[in-house]
């Protein structure tokens, strides 16, 4: 299952404006469910989570926290990745040496997307493997 945690805004449910952007980032994490519905064997969900019950919330942050670490030392345990690896955060450095924000956001993007790439790769590789054992 996966999950789209935009709730998880609601943790600084300080002001309306916060609650606002919450159900707005909740809003496109519901249809882009809807859009991937039977387009995909992973159902996607909106984390559902009171902002006053702090056990959950710590549950929450947990369990991401578990998932964002198994990923990460997926993705580093792929030595041919290792160059690709520094040069981007090399490069993400010396973006925020010479304060270049611009240039320290798209190096940035550039490292995330570049994860989340190799994170679906490694998922796939994961459940073909599974389905091979059935």
């Amino acid at each position: 299952m996966g999950f789209c945690t935009a709730k998880h805004i609601d943790l600084l449910n300080m002001t309306n404006g916060w609650r606002s952007a919450s159900a707005k980032v909740a809003e496109k994490c519901d249809a882009l469910a809807r859009k991937l519905e039977g387009k995909t064997k992973t159902v996607i969900t909106t984390a559902k989570v009171d902002a006053d019950d702090v056990n959950q919330l710590i549950q929450l942050i947990n369990n991401l926290s578990e998932q964002m670490y198994r990923y990460r030392f997926e993705y580093i345990k792929d030595e041919s990745r290792h160059e690709k690896l520094v040069e981007e955060h090399r490069m993400i450095y010396e973006s925020i040496i010479e304060k270049d924000k611009e240039k320290a956001a798209k190096a940035a993007k550039l490292h995330i997307d570049n994860q989340e790439k190799s994170i679906i790769r490694q998922i796939r590789l994961e459940r073909g493997q599974q389905e091979e054992r059935k």
